[in-house]
């Protein structure tokens, strides 16, 4: 949490517009600051993430960032089993030798080239740092903007549905034995075809509107 630096930054009249893209956070942020605050959703950068044609999807399984360590270990031993690459976070950002930019666009590269993508709430991987919340992280909108079939679980928040889509996550329960694991695994891959072309419609039913030009039009909107 960052409420102390938010009350010190944000407590006087400085700045005349406050958004914050946590819709839950709102009613912390303003008593804390006793300033009005408004929630704009995220986005994603239409340029950077945008689907992959079926055949140049080499990355079949991505998880990049939280992770669910028992669903990533039957993920590993069932990409070894059928021969598939499962691509995942191999090291922490805090010494990084590359601009922050290029590490970005080859993020996007990889997410554009990923059948599926691994993806779980803050609240479920790292509950002491979400606290109450139920954030919807840009991660969600840069998952559905590449159209990659997302599995894992979404956010337990209301605004989801209306944000993304009700459809957009494949649910895996990750609390499963080995072979209950497994067994799931096996019927997302078997059913990948539909899978890719429901991620493909709902990408072309909502794409307009996850994109980073639109929220920019929308905050300059509030600023009339």
């Amino acid at each position: 949490m960052q409420y102390p630096l938010i009350k010190r930054l944000f407590s006087d009249n400085t700045w005349d517009l406050l958004i914050t893209s946590f819709n839950d956070s709102v009613n912390d942020l303003q008593q804390l600051t006793g300033r009005k605050w408004l929630c704009v959703e995220q986005a994603a950068d239409r340029d950077l993430f945008k689907p992959a044609a079926a055949e140049e999807r080499i990355i079949h399984f991505s998880a990049y960032g939280r992770r669910y360590p028992r669903l990533h270990e039957a993920l590993k031993e069932f990409c070894a089993e059928k021969g598939l690459y499962y691509d995942y976070t191999t090291h922490d950002g805090r010494h990084p030798i590359v601009d922050s930019t290029d590490l970005y666009r080859q993020y996007a590269w990889h997410v554009n080239h990923s059948l599926f993508n691994i993806s779980w709430p803050v609240e479920l991987t790292n509950p002491q740092r979400a606290g109450h919340l139920k954030p919807l992280t840009c991660r969600w909108f840069e998952a559905a903007a590449a159209a990659t079939v997302i599995v894992g679980k979404s956010p337990a928040n209301p605004a989801f549905a209306s944000w993304l889509d009700k459809d957009l996550v494949v649910n895996l329960d990750p609390d499963g034995s080995r072979q209950e694991l497994l067994k799931q695994l096996n019927d997302i891959w078997d059913n990948r075809g539909p899978l890719l072309t429901n991620a493909l419609k709902i990408r072309a039913e909502n794409v307009h509107r996850w994109t980073w030009n639109d929220r920019v039009k929308r905050i300059l909107s509030l600023l009339k």
